[in-house]
C-alpha cells in the first residue's frame, strides 16, 4: 500500500453554493463530488488546485485559504488518501466541462441543497466544514 495524496478545492459563488462535478468514472463514479485531484510530484498543493481548475474547468483560480484535511483509509481496497481542502475563487474564464469524458455534469448547490449520492470525500469535507 502506498499514500496517495490530493488536493480539493471547494469553490462558491456568489449565491454561497458550492461547485460539485457528477463523476462518469471510478474513483466516485455515478456521485457528486468537489473538485479536485493528484499532486504530481514537487508540486506545492495550492499549485495542484490551481492546474486541476484549470485542466477540469478551464478557469483560473486563486486559492484563498486552507479549510481542513481529510483522510481516507480503506485497508479492504488497499487505499490510503490525504486531502487537504481548500477555498478557492474563480478570478478568470468560464465554466465548462473539459473533460466530459470523467463528469458527466457540474453544478452549483446551496449546503441546504446538497444531492444525496455525493462521494465520500465529499461527505467528509461537508461534515467538516459544518463544524
Amino acid at each position: 500500500m502506498s499514500i496517495k495524496v490530493g488536493a480539493i478545492a471547494l469553490m462558491k459563488n456568489e449565491n454561497d453554493e458550492i461547485l460539485m462535478l457528477l463523476r462518469k468514472k471510478e474513483p466516485a463514479k455515478g456521485f457528486w463530488a468537489i473538485p479536485g485531484g493528484n499532486v504530481e510530484l514537487y508540486e506545492k498543493l495550492e499549485d495542484t488546485i490551481i492546474r486541476e481548475m484549470k485542466e477540469e474547468l478551464d478557469v483560473e483560480v486563486e486559492v484563498t485559504k486552507f479549510l481542513c484535511n481529510i483522510q481516507d483509509i480503506n485497508e479492504e481496497k488497499d487505499l490510503h488518501w490525504i486531502m487537504p481542502v481548500y477555498e478557492a475563487r474563480i478570478v478568470n474564464g468560464t465554466l465548462r466541462n473539459v473533460e466530459p469524458d470523467k463528469h458527466e455534469d457540474m453544478r452549483w448547490f446551496k449546503l441546504s441543497e446538497i444531492p444525496t449520492n455525493i462521494s465520500y470525500m465529499t461527505d467528509m469535507v461537508l461534515k467538516a466544514i459544518k463544524k
